[in-house]
């Protein structure tokens, strides 16, 4: 048994030793089929998502809180779910053109919007939420009710494309909202375009466009295009033939608003801030009102506040400063933006705004719409634009978004030669130096970072001061030469030779006595009380002109002429004399500055029309004070009454300056080495009677009428008629010829007194159409009115540009436009039909033209 059981051992050991390769490359093939199993399963079929990306050319993505895509002419965007109902802003901008006159870069194309992104299953939706209606109180059942009954509208609704990797996100094809067929991101209608003209409307050129790039921020996405655009654009006698066609680069964002809203404070009509409108209802109905456009600046210690202590801010106002500028501009800006730090010490805030430059950090993206900066455009633009990013649910301003242009001199220089070349020989010149540019640069940026602050223009501010304070070393160097910086005037005209050496302020060098107390009065925190003690304060000031806030005068046959952009002092007869002064310097030395050869010609040519356009605008200050209202807040507690007339002493002497003013233009062609700048054939004076100022003045009669009836001692339609034609026909009074220029006068005053009545008017196309002449008429004597008319909108036409303008546009600072806005029309009023002093003063006028033809 034992030898049995041992060679049976011996056996199996044999066997196993000659199975044991066979059983090995078995369980390697195994291994090997395992191993290809797993490979196998490891790779994942393409998922939706990534389907929109493979084997797409041209695709770029830009991953953030919100992510973009650009997969070849089509945009992406890529949503978390948590964000769905959120609130975000939309805003768009031009970023380069290539026609500065048209478009300037830094502009805003369409007003911000305000959109909310829901989604369903398979759409997400753009909606356009309610605006702004809360209920009065916090009133809970209210609330809820406005809950409720609250839809906002959808505008565009898109398919959901895919869901990102994990389901966190969804991803939709966004393209047609980013293209600039849509009204959202570009409307220019109404933006002003060069002086006098505005743009009618823009049509997209979509074969002239594409998309360039996205990219991607902490809470906000940039869609950059360049698009073609025609423009149409109009002046108030009718549309021009001409539509420019312009490529320009535009910048769409779409930013994130935050959850938690800034602590907001009820903005007044009193004062001049940005605002937004919003609706509360309570149990006796609905109210209108407006939130106040500011910053959210919350103090690190609040009892020093409280204690009439300053505090820093927890985060202040940071504006990062663009590293291309040189060391001068850059400078020069930074002091326009810093100068306005003592105004907030005094509402309690130490350090409010820091300017810093572009960190060399990699995080740090100049183009998030959140970041404040000032950029530097290569272009030859030459006006600074300011854009103004606000919450549109409680006036917090977001971010400012300042451009200065390389071409800033050529502002500098044009503003300047015409206002105060005489009384500041640093701008007699064409070629000026770094000092005198950086003066005007810091000065202009500290206006627009008025309005980046929240201030609104205030176009009275520089009329608060007399002409002797604007004379005075002492008084302007402490108060600057005007109550606001937002009133748009930057240099003392009202100054003449030798006063700046004697130290009188030439050029605008810090916020004025108003601006501080807005400042005040947007951000002091006030823990208790608050509208009690803003109130209060408003009423402190009341009947101070200093602290008086002009708004944009917006009825034109009441216009208030404290309100007017560009005129100076108390007194702008005064200061009118003293620039009359300043452009016969300029006359006559102006062919010196400019023989250089590499000066360009359109400036020469164009030099002669700015000196036309100069008396143009002050003789427009003085006709507004013809049949002018003043117009005072109303308020309770106030004793001024709403609505005022000039007085009639007033009003008498503004048109008789300006029939001085008419009585001998000559000296406008003194130097005919510059009349000839604008060609052979130039002449200023006859431009100058041909289009105003007798023009100018008679279209203010028709526009006195509420003056006329609100005043107890009126100046009358009659009586200020009489007065031009007893300056126009001077001459025919002491039996001599009318001259070539009161014939000019006196063919737009009968066109005037015929355009004023209907029956004449009819009368005169009738007689016309038989053949008949009207008694006493040539074609010499009575060029037509319309045509004057019509030349005088031409000259501006060329003579400007809408980079110049852009200050004045609403949109540029996304402020609101309506609401707290001038009135624009008072209903029901009728002016008493006075076409019977017009036919009796052309009877009157036919007597002396008789006269006169004899």
């Amino acid at each position: 048994m034992t030898m049995r059981y041992g060679k049976l051992l011996l056996l199996g050991v044999l066997a196993g030793s000659l199975l044991a390769p066979v059983q090995g490359d078995a369980a390697s093939k195994r291994k090997k089929k395992e191993t290809a199993n797993t490979t196998q399963k490891a790779t994942p079929k393409p998922t939706p998502y990534d389907k929109l990306f493979k084997g797409k050319k041209n695709v770029s993505h830009a991953k953030g809180l919100i992510s973009a895509h650009k997969i070849e002419e089509k945009i992406y965007l890529e949503i978390p779910n948590e964000l769905f109902g959120r609130d975000f802003l939309v805003d768009s901008y031009i970023d380069r053109t290539s026609d500065v006159g048209a478009l300037a870069p830094g502009q805003r194309v369409a007003s911000s919007k305000r959109l909310r992104i829901d989604r369903t299953d398979s759409l997400v939706l753009f909606r356009l939420p309610q605006y702004n209606v809360y209920a009065k109180g916090g009133d809970a059942n209210i609330e809820r009710a406005l809950r409720a009954s609250q839809i906002g509208a959808i505008t565009q609704a898109f398919p959901i494309e895919a869901l990102n990797n994990d389901s966190t996100a969804v991803v939709f094809d966004a393209t047609s909202y980013f293209l600039g067929s849509n009204k959202d991101i570009l409307n220019m209608k109404g933006v002003s375009f060069g002086e006098g003209f505005f743009i009618y409307d823009n049509e997209y050129l979509k074969d002239r466009s594409k998309f360039d790039k996205v990219a991607a921020f902490n809470s906000s996405i940039a869609v950059s295009s360049e698009i073609g655009v025609r423009l149409t654009v109009a002046f108030p006698f009718g549309i021009l033939s001409d539509k420019p066609e312009v490529s320009a680069g535009l910048v769409t964002t779409l930013t994130l608003l935050p959850e938690e809203k800034m602590a907001v404070r009820e903005a007044d009509p009193r004062i001049g801030t940005a605002y937004v409108p919003y609706t509360s209802f309570g149990e006796k109905g609905s109210k209108e009102g407006y939130f106040a456009g500011r910053w959210k600046l919350i103090p690190q210690d609040p009892e020093a506040i409280k204690q009439g202590r300053i505090s820093e801010p927890v985060e202040p106002i940071t504006i990062y400063l663009d590293t291309l500028f040189t060391e001068s501009w850059a400078n020069a800006v930074r002091q326009g933006i810093e100068k306005w730090n003592p105004a907030f010490e005094k509402a309690g805030f130490r350090n409010a705004i820091r300017v810093e430059p572009y960190p060399a950090d990699s995080s740090f993206h100049a183009d998030d719409p959140l970041i404040s900066c000032v950029t530097f455009s290569a272009s030859t633009a030459s006006a600074i634009s300011l854009r103004r990013l606000s919450d549109p649910r409680t006036g917090e301003i977001l971010s400012i978004r300042m451009t200065v242009p390389r071409d800033f001199a050529n502002f500098a220089r044009h503003e300047a030669v015409y206002s105060i070349a005489n009384a500041d020989r640093r701008y007699a010149a064409y070629y000026l130096s770094d000092e005198a540019v950086c003066d005007v640069l810091t000065a202009r940026v500290m206006q627009r970072m008025a309005l980046g602050l929240g201030l609104a223009p205030n176009l009275a501010g520089s009329a608060a001061y007399s002409t002797e304070q604007l004379r005075d070393p002492e008084f302007t160097q402490k108060n600057g030469f005007t109550a606001s910086v937002t009133d748009d005037i930057l240099f003392n005209y009202a100054a003449r030779p030798g006063d700046r050496e004697r130290g009188v302020v030439t050029v605008l060098n810090k916020p004025g006595i108003y601006d501080e107390f807005a400042i005040q009065w947007l951000y002091t925190p006030l823990a208790e009380k608050e509208k009690e003690t803003l109130d209060r304060w408003l009423s402190e000031k009341a009947g101070d002109p200093r602290f008086f806030y002009g708004k944009p005068n917006g009825i034109t046959y009441a216009v208030d002429p404290r309100a007017q952009q560009g005129d100076l002092g108390s007194d702008i007869i005064s200061t009118m004399n003293q620039e009359i002064e300043n452009l016969k310097f300029v006359i006559a030395n102006a062919p010196e500055w400019l023989k250089d050869d590499n000066i360009p010609e359109t400036y020469k040519e164009l030099f002669p029309d700015f000196i036309f356009l100069r008396i143009y605008d002050h003789v427009n200050y003085l006709r507004n004070y013809i049949g002018g209202i003043y117009q005072d807040e109303p308020r309770a507690g106030n004793t001024l009454p709403t609505n005022r007339p000039v007085p009639r002493k007033v009003q008498k002497q503004a048109l008789k300056t300006v029939l001085e003013l008419c009585d001998d233009m000559s000296w406008m062609d003194a130097n005919r080495e510059l009349t000839h700048l604008g060609g052979p054939n130039s002449n200023l004076s006859t431009l100058t009677y041909q289009s105003m100022p007798i023009l100018y003045l008679m279209s203010r009669i028709s526009r006195m009428a509420l003056s006329v009836e609100k005043s107890d001692d009126p100046y009358t339609q009659e009586e200020a008629l009489s007065d031009m034609a007893d300056y126009i026909f001077s001459e025919v009074k002491q039996g001599k010829t009318l001259s070539s220029v009161r014939k000019i006068f006196a063919g737009q005053y009968v066109a005037l007194l015929i355009s004023g009545s209907p029956v004449l008017k009819a009368n005169l196309t009738k007689a016309k159409s038989k053949g008949k002449a009207f008694a006493g008429t040539t074609d010499e004597l009575f060029p037509e009115w319309t045509e004057a008319v019509q030349s005088l909108a031409q000259l501006r036409y060329r003579t400007a540009s809408a980079a110049e303008l852009l200050s004045d546009d609403l949109m540029a600072i996304g402020a609101e436009t309506t609401g707290m806005e001038p009135t624009r029309a008072i209903y029901y009023y009728a002016p008493k039909n006075i076409e019977p002093v017009y036919f009796n003063k052309l009877k009157e006028t036919r007597g002396y033209i008789q006269q006169a033809m004899n």
